[in-house]
């Protein structure tokens, strides 16, 4: 499973699609793990990285697109309904 929030910051609250496309999708596109750095809500800052191993399903926790985005309105590849 991918948190959403993971990818999300402060300054970009809707701005996490390229971050997830480089770090998960395009690799378990490939059949390769993904990898993203998880932002700290509270120190605003990314941290630590975090691996997630391919998957033939992987969820996605979280909106995948701006709010009242209409279904499929979220990053290519990603079925946001």
């Amino acid at each position: 499973m991918v948190h959403l929030d993971d990818l999300a910051t402060h300054a970009e609250p809707f701005g996490w699609t390229e971050r997830l496309r480089a770090g998960v999708l395009e690799p378990f596109a490939r059949g390769e793990a993904g990898a993203y750095p998880v932002y700290d809500w509270t120190r605003r800052r990314f941290g630590p990285v975090r691996r997630v191993q391919a998957a033939p399903v992987v969820l996605l926790e979280g909106g995948c697109g701006p709010p009242g985005g209409a279904p499929g309105a979220g990053p290519p590849g990603v079925d946001g309904t």
